[in-house]
């Protein structure tokens, strides 16, 4: 089993265990306790995603491991990232759930005492993030279409390198509007706090922390509205995430034209 691992500490022991006789052992997890690292703090959309993750990832294992969540947030998820190649075990009990950590490698890889290429991936989940703004932006957000007239808008994020922060800004520039950006957020949670309070007025969570927390909440009190999703390219054309389909928003692309 590799020294690092990336929600690779499961399928390196699976994949082992399949080259063995059936009656060799029993399975490498069978009795025991997988943890599953968030690289972010509980209430955020990386938290969110993780959440339902670990409602099935145990019965799909050799063993039928128990499996935990660990948060360890900070720096915009390289704290996390970080403790998966310095200090957590590597003994295939603990595997990662991180978000933004390529991005943040590609762009300084100096930041990682260990080289983020030698951790062994598994797999990668795609989504998309849904933004909204507060109903009282100037002049009244009452469709996404009325963000072309947005006035004062503020935008969040967790740190000004962040992936995020850097689409929501591209896309603000892309559309001409004019805003103000404040980042520092600890968390995806202390940024709807932020939101709820006015501290800032627009911002973007992952579909499965947009449709459990935000639609249900913020949406259906009235104080925010959906405004677009960012599309994905395929090389080809731009095409609707499966996590966007049935958001009431428009695509990136068609904000842009």
């Amino acid at each position: 089993m590799n020294r690092i691992t990336f929600l690779g500490a499961c399928l390196g022991a699976c994949v082992a265990l399949a080259a063995q006789p059936g009656h060799a052992q029993e399975p490498f997890y069978k009795g025991k306790r997988l943890t599953l690292l968030v690289n972010y703090a509980p209430g955020g959309s990386t938290d969110a995603e993780a959440r339902v993750f670990v409602r099935h990832i145990g019965r799909l294992i050799d063993g039928q491991p128990s499996v935990v969540i660990q948060n360890i947030e900070g720096a915009a998820g390289l704290v996390g990232a970080k403790y998966i190649g310095e200090v957590a075990p590597r003994d295939g009990t603990l595997a990662g759930y991180l978000t933004a950590t390529a991005f943040l490698y590609a762009l300084d890889p100096e930041l990682f005492r260990v080289d983020f290429k030698t951790y062994e991936f598994i797999g990668i989940q795609p989504g998309t993030s849904i933004n909204f703004v507060r109903t009282d932006v100037p002049p009244g957000m009452k469709e996404p279409a009325d963000f072309m007239k947005a006035r004062g808008v503020i935008l969040g994020s967790l740190a000004p390198n962040s992936s995020k922060g850097i689409r929501l800004r591209l896309g603000f520039d892309l559309l001409g509007i004019p805003f103000k950006h404040i980042s520092g957020y600890r968390s995806g949670g202390a940024a709807k706090l932020a939101i709820e309070r006015g501290e800032i007025n627009f911002y973007g969570e992952s579909s499965p922390s947009y449709f459990s927390v935000i639609e249900p909440g913020l949406v259906k009190s009235g104080t925010v509205i959906p405004v677009y999703y960012d599309s994905v390219y395929d090389g080809r054309n731009f095409i609707v995430p499966d996590g966007a389909k049935g958001a009431p928003v428009l695509a990136s692309n068609t904000m842009t034209r």
